[in-house]
């Protein structure tokens, strides 16, 4: 009899601790708490960046976001195309192009690519490709 008891008092007393700190739990310090909340901000625009240490510009346009995805195109307005000769044909590099996918309420995990092409047959046109460079951020 004493041995239903205790576990009758414990199946309770885990009854009552799963009814009472859940809601706490979600409603007191969970995402939904008007005083723990953290802003959604919205980086929808153009962004420009300067770099301290040696001044180089850049600049990031950022689409307006759809189910939490954005595109997003970062351009280095006076980078070296072969990347410090490693790479003597190449005369042009195009945009970082890519995608960002929202992880959180400010945070995002983003990949782009960007090409370094050779001159071009015809003006007006990129050549051949060169190298390939892939950037990720999390």
């Amino acid at each position: 009899m004493k041995r239903k008891t205790i576990i009758g008092l414990s199946a309770l007393a885990g009854v009552a601790i799963a009814v009472f700190a859940a809601p706490w739990r979600t409603s007191a310090v969970g995402p939904q708490s008007s005083c723990f909340r953290v802003p959604r901000y919205d980086t929808t625009g153009v962004w420009t960046f300067r770099r301290v240490a040696d001044g180089m510009l850049s600049y990031q346009v950022i689409s307006p976001e759809v189910n939490g995805r954005s595109t997003s195109i970062i351009g280095i307005p006076n980078m070296d195309p072969t990347f410090f000769g490693m790479f003597p044909d190449v005369t042009t590099m195009t945009d970082y192009v890519g995608h960002r996918v929202r992880t959180g309420p400010n945070s995002w995990d983003a990949t782009w690519i960007e090409y370094g092409c050779a001159a071009p047959d015809q003006p007006g046109l990129y050549g051949e490709v060169v190298w390939i460079g892939i950037m990720r951020a999390a």
